[in-house]
């Protein structure tokens, strides 16, 4: 782990960064504009857009550099493939960030669709599901009270 004091040395060009990206075209998707930069990295941290020199710097002429992107409602169940296999479709597009709304596979299998959903991601994967909401006729299924509580380690050893 790289620590503080170098990270803002490097942000601030004091020293070399480990990485720079050079001559980019970066998306800041605040301003909404494209801008002609250098994308510094410290470790495995972005310390930098600007101007930047590096212990190692790669050529980006031409390329777009873009943050990586976030589908803020997705039913993984409907991908008809597990949320691992999916994560490796959804990296090479650009989206890094997924937030899963599992009500599909619980209206179906009850919590443990949600459960075996979760299990086995392997290290990387994360998950937040902003809600476990049951729809139709699982609703009176009395598993279903206090599911959004429930720790990964708990369910999946």
């Amino acid at each position: 782990m790289v620590d503080r004091k170098r990270r803002l040395d490097c942000a601030n060009g004091i020293r070399k960064a480990d990485i720079v990206l050079k001559h980019g075209k970066v998306l800041n998707v605040f301003t909404e504009e494209i801008l002609e930069a250098d994308v510094a990295i410290c470790g495995d941290t972005i310390v930098g857009v600007g101007s930047y020199e590096g212990e190692r710097e790669i050529d980006c002429t031409g390329k777009y550099l873009v943050p990586g992107f976030l589908d803020a409602h997705m039913h993984i169940e409907s991908s008809m493939v597990s949320p691992g296999e999916l994560s490796k479709v959804l990296v090479q597009a650009g989206t890094t960030t997924i937030v899963a709304d599992p009500h599909e596979i619980v209206n179906v299998c009850g919590v443990n669709g949600l459960f075996s959903e979760m299990c086995g991601q392997g290290a990387g994967t994360y998950f937040l599901h902003d809600s476990v909401l049951c729809s139709g006729n699982r609703c009176g299924d009395k598993r279903m009270r206090g599911v959004s509580g429930v720790r990964y380690d708990e369910v999946c050893g």
